[in-house]
C-alpha cells in the first residue's frame, strides 16, 4: 500500500534526500513496504507531553526558568500571549507560528523553553520494555520517521544495545 501525503506549502522531499539509518533511503523503505511514522503519542508514556499539554507545560517552564535568557524575555512571551491568544485558545504550534510574525523575541523564548522542557524530562524518561522491543524490531529493517522532539527512540535503541 502506498500513501501519498501532500501538505500545502511543503515540498515533497526527493527520495535521495532522506535516509533512515544504515544509508537506507525512502526508495528502499518503499520497496520493503514498512515505514512507521511516530508522533507525540509514542513518547507520552515516558512522560513527554501531548499537543494539548505542551503550551501550559512550556509556560510553566518559562515561569520557573533558571536560564537567564528565558527569564529576561519572559514578559515578551506573556505580552504576545495577551496580544494573540485573548479570544481563542491557540495550540502551542499556532501560538508559536503567530509569534513568529509579530513577536520574534517571544518565539525565540518559546523555542528555548520547549528545548529546556524536553531536556528536563529526558534524564527521567525511561525507555521501558515496549520501547526497547520496538527499537529492536525496527532495527531489523523497518523504516522509522519520527516527528517527535524527544530522543526516546534513540535512547531505546541504545538501551537495547543497538546504538
Amino acid at each position: 500500500m502506498t500513501v501519498n501525503l501532500r501538505i500545502e506549502g511543503m515540498e515533497t522531499p526527493r527520495p535521495s534526500s532522506a535516509s533512515f539509518g544504515r544509508g537506507r533511503s525512502v526508495v528502499s523503505i518503499r520497496k520493503e513496504g514498512r515505514l512507521f511514522v511516530l508522533g507525540a503519542g509514542f513518547s507520552h508514556g515516558a512522560g513527554y507531553p501531548l499537543g494539548p499539554d505542551l503550551k501550559p507545560r512550556v509556560l510553566r517552564y518559562i515561569d520557573d526558568a533558571q536560564e537567564q535568557d528565558i527569564r529576561e524575555t519572559r514578559d515578551k512571551v506573556y505580552r504576545a500571549l495577551g496580544d494573540l491568544d485573548q479570544e481563542v485558545q491557540l495550540s502551542f504550534d499556532e501560538f508559536a507560528r503567530a509569534c513568529g510574525h509579530d513577536h520574534p523575541d517571544a518565539l525565540r523564548t518559546l523555542r528555548l523553553a520547549c528545548r529546556g522542557l524536553f531536556w528536563s524530562i529526558h534524564p527521567s524518561a525511561k525507555a521501558s520494555a515496549p520501547y526497547r522491543a520496538f527499537a529492536r524490531w525496527a532495527s531489523t529493517g523497518v523504516g522509522v520517521l519520527s516527528f517527535n522532539w524527544d530522543l526516546l527512540v534513540e535512547r531505546a535503541a541504545k538501551d537495547s544495545g543497538l546504538g
